[in-house]
């Protein structure tokens, strides 16, 4: 199968986003929400959040956010007004973006908020999945790359940064991108 052409992402005006969670079913919510300038990598947005249901010991394994760290922290429905103001009318970048909206999604349907967040804003994963050109037999599609491999498929450097931390995890996605777009510019131009 021929790669469609990818073009670079465009990061000037645009956000990136990521969350750590209580899980990954129906009933998981956001415990950690980042978002930072996609140009520039400066924190726009970075807070714990108080789940309504306690984090299980299996989530706390993977990011390392304990039921004490979220204990004072605010709620979903106590800072969305704030982080809807801030996204809102930037183009939106995230990383596995289905499941982040999800996510913020029913952490907003638990705490009664009633206007949800679209999916309308770039999937990093599906964009780097074709960069990356790993196909999948099975699901017909190219196979989706967790951000710790893309990062060492582009040789990216993350010694300084605390991965499976949502902010953490917004520099990531942010070098992972520039890595892809440096390639793919050298190509447009004839470089590489």
């Amino acid at each position: 199968m021929a790669k469609p052409a990818i073009q670079p992402i465009e990061m000037d005006g645009a956000l990136i986003l990521d969350t750590e969670t209580t899980g990954l079913d129906d009933n998981a919510e956001v415990v950690e929400v980042s978002v930072i300038d996609a140009a520039t990598g400066v924190k726009v947005f970075d807070t714990l959040i108080q789940p309504f249901d306690p984090i299980p010991a299996e989530a706390t394994a993977i990011h390392g956010i304990t039921n004490d760290m979220v204990q004072y922290a605010p709620t979903w429905d106590e800072v969305y007004d704030l982080f809807l103001g801030l996204v809102l009318n930037h183009p939106l970048i995230i990383y596995n973006r289905d499941y982040d909206i999800r996510l913020l999604n029913q952490s907003s349907e638990k705490r009664g908020i009633v206007q949800l967040l679209t999916g309308d804003c770039i999937c990093a994963m599906q964009w780097y999945a074709a960069f990356y050109g790993e196909w999948d037999e099975e699901r017909d599609q190219y196979k989706w790359q967790k951000l710790g491999n893309a990062a060492r498929q582009q040789a990216v450097n993350t010694s300084d940064l605390t991965l499976h931390r949502a902010f953490a995890d917004c520099l990531v996605t942010k070098r992972v991108i520039e890595a892809v777009n440096d390639r793919l510019m050298g190509v447009a131009h004839g470089l590489r």
